[in-house]
């Protein structure tokens, strides 16, 4: 029936962690309120190889100052970058792994690459949800505004529309906020990730509250048949990074002065200067699995911190510059900001220091119990 069927759009085209595992729990909690989910595949798979002019823009934009020196690093690293495309069958083969593991998992629509493709197919769904991720955040693809098939465009009048744990990336000027209050003003319901972000919205007339990331509606035990294993050949501190970062670069100096094995998981070898072990990890569950197995985590990674407080796991987090609100609300609603942009000096004593986490997962219960209450009112026709 119609009414039993929900379709979600979220970013699920790409090879993130995060952005795989947070669809992944949205299609499992639907589920449990008795829905039939899809999954709305829009706009082409991301390249396997980024095109060196991608990757110049990219390290622009998060270099602190546009300078002619800092221009000419992005170059060079933009030109290095295409020793990649010797590496493409291998790459080829871990994509392949990746799309695997997201299809066993969650059911996808047919593809589609504009609007207008979308009006005019019928997915016979009475409720169309956009979240969690930063489906509101135009600078993960360098657009000047955001595209309104995020916000739901092409859904058909009278349709209930909803937004769950929307993210919008890092705080928004006041014309990113009046565009989105453009488009959202015919919601049913509209909840967001970050505290900052709904009192923004709020501000502009609109009823928004601040839900969870579907990531931590899920517990570990719920977590833990989504593991996928591989061989380890000792316990280590993990590093999970999604840019280059300096300050992580010294604290992983310090952590192997002080004998302590590493190993590093991010997409690129950004720290290969460093004696840390790096391995490329297939997929979403292997992921898992190296935050499970880990005795500690270091990260710039919004779901890299959130997965480390799921498993209950030593950690430190640092700021991405354009992603600083949502980890930032996420740890202080949780109380331990004392995790976030620690100083170099601190770092041993915060990757030893014990997490009370009896008590935060007590925060995490009542946030849950109100998440899924926003989820459970308002997908009911």
């Amino acid at each position: 029936m119609k009414e039993d069927n929900v379709a979600v759009l979220t970013l699920i085209n790409s090879i993130n962690y995060g952005g795989t595992l947070q669809a992944i729990a949205l299609n499992q909690v639907l589920k449990k309120l008795g829905k039939n989910v899809i999954y709305i595949k829009y706009g082409k798979d991301w390249k396997i190889l980024l095109n060196p002019f991608s990757v110049y823009k990219r390290l622009l934009f998060y270099y602190d100052e546009n300078n002619l020196i800092n221009r000419l690093k992005a170059f060079l690293k933009a030109l290095l970058s295409m020793k990649d495309s010797f590496s493409y069958t291998s790459k080829k083969k871990r994509y392949k792994k990746y799309k695997e593991y997201i299809n066993n998992y969650i059911k996808l629509s047919q593809e589609f690459l504009n609007i207008n493709d979308l009006k005019n197919y019928d997915f016979d769904c009475g409720v169309f949800i956009v979240g969690s991720d930063q489906v509101w955040n135009a600078d993960i693809k360098f657009q000047s505004c955001l595209d309104p098939v995020y916000l739901l465009e092409f859904v058909p009048a009278g349709t209930k529309k909803i937004a769950y744990a929307a993210s919008a990336g890092g705080k928004k000027s006041e014309e990113e906020i009046e565009y989105l209050y453009e488009y959202l003003r015919d919601f049913t319901a509209i909840s967001v990730r970050e505290d900052s972000l709904a009192l923004s919205l709020n501000h502009f007339g609109l009823n928004c509250v601040s839900v969870l990331d579907p990531t931590l509606l899920l517990n570990a035990y719920d977590w833990n048949k989504y593991e996928e294993s591989f061989q380890m050949k000792y316990k280590f501190i993990l590093v999970y990074s999604l840019e280059y970062d300096e300050h992580i670069e010294q604290q992983i100096n310090l952590l192997l002065k002080k004998g302590l094995k590493i190993l590093d998981v991010s997409p690129e070898k950004f720290y290969k200067k460093t004696k840390c072990e790096y391995k490329n990890l297939n997929t979403p569950g292997e992921f898992l699995y190296a935050i499970h197995n880990s005795s500690g985590i270091l990260t710039n990674s919004f779901h890299g911190t959130v997965f480390s407080i799921i498993y209950r796991r030593h950690f430190i987090t640092t700021t991405r510059k354009g992603q600083e609100s949502r980890t930032y609300d996420l740890l202080s609603k949780l109380n331990l900001l004392d995790h976030l942009d620690v100083d170099i000096e601190n770092t041993s004593f915060m990757m030893s220091k014990e997490i009370n986490y009896n008590a935060v997962e007590k925060i995490l219960e009542d946030q849950q119990s109100k998440s899924l209450e926003f989820l459970k009112r308002n997908i009911q026709l």
